[in-house]
């Protein structure tokens, strides 16, 4: 797939949304794309490192998107490919929550810029920062499922059941009152309000959904938290760090394209913590070996067995499975992560040398408009 390098001019005004009309159009177009950030040497000024912007698409769409993007920001676009380099790590970001939470508290209007800090967070040693995304139309329906979940008080029978399990242990182990341990149902109340969830997760339910992937590599590990900190965070979710992994075959990024899976056998393995501690429960019911009526008495040895085997398993398959939470943003956050920085007076960014053509088949072309999405 093809590469193409836009370059700002100085005088650019970038906006926090400025390339959203682009990544709408690219939705439409139903094709996995790349863009990348590198800190890396100047193609124009030998011994100068300067931050880099590239667009990795399908060939068909390489000459409409040049024009699209020359058209709706002042920048040279160019076909350029980014230069190949071999970092020590690298490591893959997931969101804290689930997707139906989105990363900022306002999607439609935000007053800065992410990319500026992420871009200062950049400016170290060379690195490079990979977004990989493509739509995806089935993630609504369970992002919407996850909100009635949430937005209502139906409490779901396993949290219900290990809840009671855990809270005797911790009568007995600790003297502790039960009835006072916070419950589900309390937890639901405390955290964000069934409000807050109606107003701003539907407004990333009823948007342009992509499946998204997003990769740091740096030869410092250090550096990576840096830039992984420097992401959007001030929502009701957050990018957090995934397991970093070191480059021992000397690869050299960036590699080909590869498409964004939602691990659905990771998610599947995720829920074994409390599928095996109940089912060692049941048939330690079935065969005797566990009698809840000796709570009111005097526990057994068995029972005590039971309650040891079910609650350590559990711990350990829930440390060995842990739950993941795949990258499903809207057209609006990802146009949050998929920008260039508006300080680019304060910013070692690659500037373009000449004025951008302003090409009118861009706009012209019924499959590419500023408001519109192209037809494909």
């Amino acid at each position: 797939m093809p590469w193409i390098e836009v370059r700002p001019l100085q005088t650019a005004k970038v906006e926090p949304l400025g390339l959203l009309n682009a990544i709408n159009s690219l939705h439409a177009t139903r094709q996995t794309f790349r863009f990348l950030i590198c800190y890396c040497e100047s193609p124009t000024v030998e011994g100068r490192k300067v931050l880099r912007f590239f667009f990795e698409v399908d060939g068909s769409l390489k000459s409409f998107l040049k024009n699209f993007l020359s058209s709706i920001i002042d920048a040279e676009v160019v076909d350029f490919k980014p230069p190949s380099k071999i970092f020590k790590y690298r490591m893959s970001l997931e969101l804290a929550q689930n997707p139906a939470l989105p990363i900022t508290q306002s999607l439609t209007d935000p007053k800065d810029n992410p990319m500026d800090t992420i871009a200062q967070a950049m400016v170290k040693d060379e690195c490079l920062l990979e977004v990989t995304a493509k739509r995806d139309d089935g993630a609504k329906l369970e992002m919407e499922k996850y909100l009635l979940k949430r937005t209502t008080n139906g409490v779901p029978f396993h949290q219900s059941f290990v809840e009671v399990v855990l809270g005797i242990l911790g009568a007995l182990a600790f003297g502790q009152n039960a009835h006072h341990r916070e419950t589900y149902s309390q937890r639901k109340i405390l955290g964000p309000s069934a409000q807050a969830l109606s107003e701003e997760a539907r407004k990333k339910v009823i948007s342009n959904l992509f499946l998204a992937d997003i990769k740091i590599y740096s030869n410092s590990p250090d550096d990576i938290k840096v830039i992984v900190g420097a992401h959007p965070n001030y929502g009701l979710n957050r990018f957090k760090a995934s397991k970093l992994r070191q480059n021992k075959r000397r690869k050299s990024f960036p590699g080909g394209i590869i498409e964004p899976a939602r691990q659905r056998m990771r998610i599947m393995l995720s829920h074994l913590w409390k599928i095996v501690p109940l089912s060692i429960m049941a048939l330690s019911l079935w065969l005797g070996f566990f009698n809840p009526i000796h709570f009111l008495s005097e526990l057994t040895t068995s029972d005590f067995f039971t309650l040891t085997l079910v609650t350590s398993t559990s711990f350990a398959l829930g440390i060995a499975f842990r739950r993941h939470h795949p990258i499903i943003l809207s057209s609006n956050e990802l146009a949050l992560i998929m920008n260039l920085p508006s300080q680019l007076r304060k910013l070692p960014v690659q500037l373009g040398g000449i004025p951008p053509a302003r090409v009118g088949a861009a706009s012209a072309d019924p499959r590419f408009s500023k408001q519109g999405s192209p037809s494909f």
